[in-house]
């Protein structure tokens, strides 16, 4: 009895690790309205080709409220470059608005697509 809860204690937990650690694509998707990442950064692309930037500011906010959502659950099972790249470019996002930098805007908003796509993979 002893021998198998050695036993069963190590396996069942590294069952867990391996399984917190490879739902990363799973985590990413939207549990609610307000953590639909990809939702409002399409929402951003309309509003910069229309340069409407005070819409397209109060997306980018929302944005950046759903990717602290997104970022509790998917922290462990995503690799922390990543995250950080998506923050930043977010944050790079928010200076090209405040420019009202058309180009740069929509090259971030496309880098920030690409960088969620390899996110948990």
């Amino acid at each position: 009895m002893k021998k198998s809860i050695r036993i069963l204690i190590p396996v069942i937990l590294l069952a867990f690790f391996i399984a917190v650690m490879t739902t990363g694509a799973i985590l990413k998707k939207p549990m609610g309205e307000k953590d639909d990442l990809i939702h409002y950064i399409e929402l951003m692309e309309e509003e910069i080709l229309n340069q409407n930037w005070k819409e397209a500011s109060d997306h980018l906010s929302d944005a950046k409220k759903a990717w602290k959502k997104v970022v509790r659950r998917i922290q462990f099972s995503a690799e922390r470059d990543e995250i950080n790249e998506l923050h930043k470019t977010l944050d790079r996002t928010s200076g090209f608005i405040k420019a009202k930098d058309k180009g740069g805007a929509m090259a971030e908003l496309a880098e920030a697509q690409n960088i969620w796509t390899e996110l948990g993979k």
